[in-house]
């Protein structure tokens, strides 16, 4: 029946019950049966045309975690009406109830999209309330809704805690002795021993301007290297006591940048001691005979100061090293030894490239396979074949690829108790201020020989473990006992 219809047969069923009663009555019921009819016809006009539809109109939320530089994206079931989208009736809060900075917009009638102001931080709990939204047919309104999200976890893992700043200069070298004891070169002339609950300093020379590096072979027979300002002279120098008194063991016309120490079983003498360093143009190879306390020196021209020496853990035959380069040639290159360092010769064919320019950090495991890391995000491991691997290829972005500078990996170090185990270091720029380039630490590490690779941080830091100071140097105790140093003092203790 129509809408016309069911009026004619209510006021013809009113009037029935008009005849019915006697005059007296007429006056009152005819008042109420206006007021009803009034009633009535509101009634009426008020029900809803059978020939429109219902729509269905609800909203999806989004499920899984959220990526941290995308939108949130709301899919609803009906097209939306764009003149209800307003950061009024879609409000993104945080786990402390403020609100998420950012823009709503719709897209293809059935989407709206909250763009964050900046990118949403790591391991978030989020909260979005929908309210007030009107689907575009019939102005129908959805019900309010309540989306609970969580953010992607950070991409890297926090495994290393800050140790007490030694000294807030920058720290060169490491040498970790025991599982929670070591010594740090401060770039300002001291040497520091220290454990997890502060340093003190052990060797300090006014007229020394630099330290570079500090090697222990043992927990009390250890060696530091610095530069002598009144002689212009690089000096090594010796303690056999755990640092409480040191003496000058050795002294050259060029700096000396890198000591390694190892000991070797043998009849005659443990003590295995190799160094280098140079000039910007100049490599220069030092080699010490215990059983004369005298050293022999090799060095070529093509190429800068040595920058890293490495050996395997039990193997003090077979080394690797890899040299500084500056912006115009000489680059810098790969040099191997086979007799202990008595004599190294330049591995042909892998010379930095123009664009990265120098060395930094060399490694070399027991099957031979070695890795050198250097500038502009430069990382590759060099199969005994020959083939080269390229790693850690876009696991962070430069600010400016055409700097060298700006992306560095500056140390990479494998476990001597387990080689499958090792890690990279360095760090990227971030800004320049009043002139001063700022950069970030970066660690990667790998469990599986160097084939992949896990970005690490540290605990407290800000941006959940990102943000830390530039790293320079790694000293590797054993798989589960390590030390890196870095820029500001910074000496980090991996505690997975």
């Amino acid at each position: 029946m129509s809408r016309s219809g069911v009026l004619r047969s209510m006021v013809r069923a009113l009037g029935d019950v008009l005849s019915a009663f006697g005059e007296a009555d007429v006056f009152v019921l005819r008042f109420a049966s206006l007021t009803s009819i009034s009633a009535l016809l509101l009634i009426a006009a008020c029900d809803k045309d059978p020939s429109v539809t219902p729509i269905t109109f609800q909203v999806t939320c989004p499920t899984g975690t959220l990526d941290v530089n995308a939108p949130i994206l709301l899919t609803f079931t009906a097209p939306v009406s764009a003149s209800s989208v307003s950061l009024a009736s879609i409000v993104v809060t945080d786990s402390t109830g403020l609100p998420v900075p950012g823009a709503v917009n719709l897209s293809n009638g059935t989407t709206v999209r909250f763009v964050p102001s900046a990118p949403l931080p790591f391991a978030a709990q989020l909260r979005v309330r929908i309210q007030n939204i009107l689907a575009e047919e019939n102005n129908t309104p959805l019900p309010v809704t309540v989306c609970a999200l969580k953010t992607q976890p950070p991409p890297l893992q926090p495994a290393w805690s800050l140790l007490p700043q030694p000294t807030g200069s920058s720290l060169l070298g490491a040498s970790l002795v025991t599982a929670d004891t070591g010594y740090v070169a401060s770039a300002l002339v001291p040497i520091f021993r220290g454990t997890a609950k502060g340093f003190d300093p052990v060797f300090n020379l006014p007229y020394f301007s630099q330290a570079f590096d500090v090697s222990f072979a043992t927990s009390r027979h250890g060696f530091a290297s610095h530069f002598n300002t009144r002689t212009l002279r690089g000096v090594i120098n010796e303690t056999v006591n755990g640092g409480l008194t040191w003496d000058t063991l050795y002294s050259t016309n060029t700096s000396i940048q890198r000591v390694f120490t190892n000991r070797i079983k043998t009849a005659s003498d443990t003590l295995f001691l190799v160094a280098g360093g140079g000039t910007p143009r100049l490599a220069v190879f030092h080699k010490y005979t215990p059983a004369t306390r005298s050293f022999t020196l090799q060095s070529s021209s093509i190429t800068g100061a040595v920058a890293d020496i490495d050996f395997a853990a039990t193997d003090t035959v077979n080394g690797v090293a890899a040299t500084n380069g500056i912006t115009a040639t000489p680059f810098g290159h790969v040099f191997t030894t086979a007799n202990g360092g008595a004599s190294w010769a330049e591995l042909p064919g892998y010379t930095a490239p123009a664009d990265v320019v120098t060395y930094f950090g060399a490694a070399r495991r027991a099957n031979g396979e070695l890795y050198i890391t250097g500038g502009n995000g430069y990382a590759i491991r060099i199969r005994t074949s020959g083939v080269i691997d390229t790693l850690l290829k876009g696991a962070v972005s430069s600010i400016d690829s055409a700097r060298f500078g700006a992306l560095i990996y500056t140390d990479v170090e494998f476990a001597p108790d387990n080689d499958l185990k090792g890690w990279i270091v360095g760090a990227r720029q971030t800004a320049i201020v009043s002139g001063i380039p700022q950069f970030e630490g970066l660690i990667f590490q790998t469990t599986d020989g160097g084939v992949t690779w896990v970005r690490q941080g540290v605990r407290g830091a800000p941006n959940t473990g990102e943000t830390f100071p530039r790293l320079n140097r790694i000293s590797i105790f054993d798989q589960n006992h390590v030390w890196i140093v870095g820029d500001g003092g910074a000496v980090l203790q991996y505690q997975p």
